[in-house]
């Protein structure tokens, strides 16, 4: 085993200007640092002794994945707000696992050097103690929050009882709901509030496919035309699927809105120069990574931070929703 002694021995220094140098004191100059620090990588050692801090804070993102653009965007926001605040970013995907999620959070928590910790549309329980501020945004969740926990949601409910409300304001009877398996909850949001407004809801008017992004709101959409259950209008789990129905409905020789409405949620920036512009649920996600990001700042710098916070969704109507 290479010790502090056997390195001071190989450098011809004191063990006092070794333990000096990992901790990188001033009171060591460089050329006397760097020897040391050879000596230590020659010796497979050196991340072994060197304890100093980073000049910068770092903070931790977790998220599901990378291959979606609204992952990829979210993770963009956040690096571009940390960034300047000087903060060093990184990132790590759980492909949607609860498993690798939790290791991920352990790992930061006990054996890396992050200052603190954001996890994107989590789903795991958060039980237990973290010794570094840990912000979840938008958990898929609905567990209880720890006391180092900060939750950033988004009312979903409430803009999609806007949407739907604008919908049958709008005499439309039949209206249908398009997802994948990995946004059923938003189904099943969609399910109880059409009951709410209507006394039912028609699940024959709902479609889940195994594909994803725009190929999957084809599918989608395309398993409804098949069923005969054509809905007059319909709202998609998520933009990028939304994109895909209309080119299927397109395909089958209807017209948007006038045959049938489309409705997204996410509000991305290729909403407005669609043709036509797609209605969406705005889920102001650049309102909570902004908000997320200042409080880890906030935090950091020892202020005190309420441990919930929930912003309003916004139903924002375009022409493809007139129906």
């Amino acid at each position: 085993m290479i010790t502090l002694s056997k390195i001071a021995k190989l450098a011809h220094v004191s063990v006092s200007t070794v333990s000096k140098a990992f901790s990188m004191s001033p009171e060591v100059n460089e050329q006397t640092r760097e020897l040391i620090f050879s000596v230590a990588r020659e010796h497979g050692c050196f991340k072994k002794y060197y304890n100093a801090k980073y000049p910068k804070f770092v903070v931790a993102v977790i998220c599901p994945e990378f291959r979606g653009r609204f992952y990829s965007r979210t993770m963009a926001i956040l690096q571009e707000q940390f960034k300047k605040h000087n903060f060093e970013v990184c990132v790590a995907t759980t492909d949607f696992s609860e498993e690798t999620e939790l290791e991920l959070i352990r790992y930061y928590n006990y054996y890396s050097n992050v200052d603190a910790v954001i996890i994107v549309n989590g789903i795991a329980d958060l039980t237990g103690k973290y010794d570094i501020p840990v912000i979840s945004i938008c958990p898929v969740s609905s567990a209880s929050i720890p006391d180092k926990t900060l939750t950033f949601d988004n009312d979903s409910r409430t803009a999609l009882f806007d949407a739907i409300k604008y919908l049958i304001d709008r005499k439309a009877e039949r209206i249908g709901f398009i997802s994948e398996k990995l946004t059923l909850a938003k189904a099943e949001m969609f399910k109880d509030t059409v009951a709410m407004l209507k006394g039912n809801c028609d699940e024959s008017l709902l479609s889940v496919t195994d594909k994803r992004f725009e190929e999957g709101g084809y599918d989608a959409m395309q398993k409804l035309f098949e069923s005969g259950n054509v809905p007059e209008a319909v709202i998609c789990a998520y933009d990028y699927m939304a994109i895909g129905a209309m080119r299927c409905i397109l395909d089958h020789g209807h017209k948007i809105p006038e045959d049938i409405a489309v409705i997204g949620m996410n509000n991305i920036p290729e909403c407005e120069y669609l043709n036509p512009p797609l209605a969406s649920i705005d889920t102001v996600t650049d309102q909570i990574c902004r908000d997320a990001v200042d409080t880890v700042v906030a935090i950091l710098e020892g202020e005190e931070i309420p441990p919930k916070r929930r912003l309003a969704n916004r139903f924002i109507p375009r022409r493809s929703a007139e129906y």
